[in-house]
């Protein structure tokens, strides 16, 4: 499977964002498998965040490298929560912190190749 099935957040219309946005935060119920609650433990990441993260968090990106997943990120302080979730299971994939005045301003495009209606991707699940 190649690994450039990903859409940044800059990529994508107002609506996609918004179709993500609106699915991720209207979700109540969330299942956190055993590699993203062990990554909360390393990271001193507390559930509650994890959840913030979810229900008010910003999303950046898209990737259907696997499952159609979805990266949000929400600031605390100095650092931001960064969280994966499969849109399709409502699986919490992964977590992480990093600088809050980390703003990807070196981000490499050359990893964000996929050119699809994000929507319409949704469509089959959502």
């Amino acid at each position: 499977m190649t690994n450039d099935r990903r859409k940044h957040r800059r990529q994508m219309t107002r609506s996609e964002i918004a179709s993500v946005e609106a699915l991720v935060h209207a979700q109540s119920k969330w299942a956190i498998g055993k590699h993203a609650t062990g990554r909360m433990a390393t990271k001193g990441i507390e559930r509650e965040q994890v959840l913030d993260v979810l229900s008010t968090g910003r999303m950046v990106e898209v990737n259907r490298n696997n499952d159609l997943c979805a990266l949000f990120r929400k600031e605390y302080g100095n650092e931001a929560v960064c969280v994966v979730v499969s849109l399709e299971t409502r699986w919490v994939v992964t977590v992480w912190k990093n600088q809050a005045r980390d703003k990807h301003r070196t981000l490499d495009a050359t990893k964000y190749l996929w050119d699809v209606d994000v929507c319409e991707e949704m469509a089959v699940f959502a």
